[in-house]
């Protein structure tokens, strides 16, 4: 049975570290827009490469800030890169990439795949190092996902609306008294029809989520409505 202090262990934020450093990026992100408003596109070219040897080269291969990119520092220069793409849509290297960006993606994950295997036994390479948030390779997979996946243009509305609440999929299913449940439920399923029970399954679990997070969204917009 659970416990009122085993709830509320679990509503509180400050437990996950993903919920908190997003929160401090929002409440950080006016002051991003602000001082990116009236600089120049070679001044924001310059800002991406500062913020690139700071996170990669003294985070990831230094350890000196940002050592594995879990954090808020990876977030704002994460926010950075958003904004520079976005104001490069109309320079001709977005072109170009924009127009193979799934294929280099694709291309680049088996590459760093097979490069991970190759090396993992080494001491300073082991897992999560190698996929860090920070790690040159996430970081340029993660870029050219973004470019492909920003140029979709997707009209279905059921689609639209299940994307809106991916997000609050992801919080929810990470609640930490809910993870033994999802476990325990995912092991019958697989045990019970193998691959087909497990795919059953989290398509389920994937409807049920969207659906609470799509009535958290609506709830929060009444809650804005009357506020404004």
């Amino acid at each position: 049975m659970l416990k009122p202090l085993t709830i509320w262990n679990n509503c509180k934020f400050t437990h996950y570290w993903f919920i908190t450093h997003y929160l401090i990026l929002m409440l950080v992100s006016p002051i991003i827009e602000s001082s990116i408003k009236n600089i120049t596109y070679k001044e924001f070219s310059f800002w991406i490469i500062i913020l690139l040897v700071i996170n990669i080269f003294f985070g990831y291969y230094l350890y000196v800030v940002n050592e594995n990119g879990y954090n808020y520092v990876n977030f704002i220069m994460l926010y950075y890169i958003g904004r520079y793409i976005h104001v490069s849509k109309e320079k001709g290297w977005y072109r170009t990439i924009s127009c193979y960006s799934l294929p280099i993606s694709i291309i680049s994950c088996i590459l760093f795949s097979i490069i991970y295997i190759i090396i993992s036994n080494h001491v300073w390479i082991k897992g999560i190092r190698f996929w860090g948030y920070n790690s040159p390779w996430v970081l340029l997979s993660s870029v050219l996902n973004f470019i492909f996946i920003s140029n979709l243009r997707i009209s279905n509305k059921w689609i639209n609306t299940v994307a809106q609440g991916t997000f609050g999929i992801y919080l929810l299913q990470g609640v930490g008294v809910f993870i033994p449940i999802r476990n325990s439920y995912a092991i019958m399923s697989y045990n019970e029809l193998g691959l087909l029970g497990l795919f059953l399954y989290s398509s389920f679990l994937f409807l049920i989520l969207a659906t609470i997070s799509q009535l958290i969204n609506k709830c929060t917009q009444i809650i804005y409505k009357k506020i404004k």
